[in-house]
């Protein structure tokens, strides 16, 4: 068992290196192919409108005794586009790269949805659960300073630019394949192990009944919108509005995120509140505090201070803010669960890089104040849901379905 989890960290590993490297430098890939920063929001937010589809689909699809079968065939998908993007740089078909970087972020979403399922039918554990979001956000920093110590350097007599970093991303997601085949997922699955078709569907239509998960996932909606109405575009807010240049946003980017991994570990281990009200308010309302006074102040120093700050504590109490939520469902409807949440996950995504592009043409400060509105329901809702689900824990019930 061990061996095997040990493995599936390496594909999340190898897979947040190529995300890492790739989607951090994508927009100004996408620039360099004749794309307006406008256009690029768009795009994003198109690749996650598209996404919510594909993941309602294959919810509704996919077996969990399928599952190991279907991410080898979506990660061999996502080869083959990475590699046509790395084929088409410089080609001036506009169309086909943004139809390509849509599918290939859809493809990519349900990749990341089914890798904690994958993991669960080893063991089922919150803090494995901590451990995937760790793991996946350390290497992706790493990434994101390899990309940047490699751009615009010759090596072995290789340039290496903004299209080598595609190739990398291809390489890395190939290597992924080859460990994952290796997995035996078979068995750990149960003889009753018979999933139904459309778990998703159902789970959307008791939601009415569960108001638990349906302020959880409310929560992760209004959350995304929050986070990325204001770092939808990150690259380009720190390197066009903060004054970064390209290089030192990613040292900056990855000593922020190995110091937000090894906040999220101390945390995990050690200095998670019994209270989760505490957790919460820690996590998403002081960032609230911290937005009213950047808009109070309208200064850059304060703007980098709040944007820091949500940065170093992105990996923190995902095991007491998550994690319970989701490990509620048994294992036949925690993946349709899974992908409910990253259905809402996207659409927020969706929401909030739409309205960053369009705010960021104007001043960052209307950032602020978009991402305050959505952060304030963000607390509210996960507060309602820890509160029902200190009740359910209280009362010893569990969600049947």
């Amino acid at each position: 068992m061990k061996k095997d989890i040990i493995k599936l960290f390496a594909v999340i590993a190898l897979y947040a290196l190529s995300g890492g490297m790739f989607y951090s430098f994508e927009e100004l890939w996408m620039i360099d192919n004749m794309l307006s920063i406008r256009t690029v929001g768009i795009v994003f937010s198109l690749c996650s409108v598209v996404s919510v589809s594909l993941i309602f689909l294959c919810s509704n699809l996919i077996r969990q005794k399928y599952l190991k079968k279907f991410v080898l065939f979506l990660l061999m998908l996502k080869s083959l586009l990475l590699i046509s993007l790395f084929m088409l740089n410089g080609s001036g078909y506009s169309v086909l790269i943004k139809f390509i970087v849509i599918i290939e972020y859809a493809i990519d979403s349900e990749i990341f949805t089914c890798f904690y399922p994958l993991l669960s039918m080893i063991k089922k554990d919150d803090k494995i659960y901590a451990r995937r979001g760790l793991i996946n956000s350390g290497f992706d920093y790493f990434s994101v300073l390899l990309g940047g110590f490699l751009v615009g350097k010759e090596i072995l007599g290789i340039v290496f630019n903004y299209n080598t970093i595609v190739f990398l991303s291809f390489v890395c997601i190939v290597i992924s394949f080859l460990i994952l085949l290796t997995i035996p997922f078979g068995k750990y699955l149960s003889d009753e192990d018979k999933k139904e078709y459309n778990l998703l569907t159902k789970l959307v239509q008791n939601l009415n009944k569960d108001k638990i998960s349906l302020n959880y996932l409310l929560f992760v909606l209004v959350g995304n919108i929050s986070y990325y109405g204001i770092l939808g575009l990150k690259t380009t807010l720190f390197t066009n509005d903060l004054g970064f240049s390209l290089q030192s946003f990613s040292v900056f980017s990855v000593v922020v995120g190995i110091i937000a991994v090894f906040i999220g570990t101390l945390i995990l281990e050690k200095f998670t509140f019994k209270n989760n009200y505490i957790n919460a308010f820690i996590k998403y309302g002081f960032r609230a505090v911290l937005f009213i006074i950047a808009i109070i102040l309208s200064n850059k120093s304060v703007y980098f201070i709040t944007l820091l700050y949500i940065l170093l504590i992105t990996e923190s109490y995902t095991h007491v803010l998550d994690a319970p939520f989701i490990n509620r469902f048994d294992d036949k409807l925690q993946l349709a669960f899974s992908n409910l949440r990253e259905m809402f996950s996207y659409f927020g995504i969706a929401i909030g890089t739409f309205f960053c592009g369009i705010l960021l043409t104007y001043d960052i400060k209307f950032n602020f104040v978009f991402a305050l509105i959505f952060c304030i329901l963000q607390v509210l809702f996960l507060f309602i849901a820890i509160n029902l689900k200190k009740k359910e824990d209280n009362c010893d019930r569990k969600w049947l379905g």
